[in-house]
């Protein structure tokens, strides 16, 4: 066919390794093995295009259940992350923000409640120890206070006493 008209057409070929000429139907025979690997390696492909249309739906499903099964991983992955920080850090730190509101408007018996050995549970511990120390200043300051209001009273009991008895005391000599 189309590959013996090429062969007839072709008078001589040099080979650069032999260093020879070849003949026209050497040439020809070349070209008919070539055809020959040719259509080989054609049916192989047309072979594996076959098998890959057959697969392609399999192949495609099973990409569709692996993107499906990755997808509600990341979404069991991603629920669970949100309950754990949830559990171990938004919780504690309201109670915290709680704890820090009371004491500032000067409830000093509020306690937080201490449920882990993390700094959450230090700070826990710190605010606690805070509104120890701080209720404990404000008892002292109320008792200097107290004493401070007994003493002026004091004061002004014997001023007010020692101003009669100086005038008695200055009739009798």
């Amino acid at each position: 066919s189309r590959v013996n008209e090429l062969g007839s057409t072709i008078s001589a070929i040099e080979d650069p390794y032999l260093s020879k000429t070849l003949h026209p139907v050497e040439v020809a025979h070349s070209f008919e093995n070539l055809t020959v690997v040719v259509g080989m390696i054609r049916d192989q492909l047309e072979g594996n295009i076959y098998y890959s249309i057959l697969h392609s739906g399999n192949i495609r499903s099973l990409v569709n259940r692996i993107l499906v099964s990755s997808l509600i991983a990341a979404c069991l992955v991603a629920g669970l992350s949100f309950l754990l920080l949830r559990r171990w850090v938004i919780v504690p730190v309201l109670e915290l923000r709680t704890a820090a509101a009371a004491i500032s408007q000067g409830n000093f018996d509020y306690r937080v409640q201490i449920r882990s050995r993390d700094e959450i549970g230090a700070l826990s511990r710190e605010i606690n120890h805070m509104a120890a120390t701080i209720a404990e200043m404000q008892a002292r300051t109320v008792a200097r206070e107290r004493l401070s209001a007994i003493e002026e009273l004091l004061r002004r009991l014997v001023h007010n006493l020692r101003n009669p008895l100086a005038g008695i005391r200055d009739r009798k000599s």
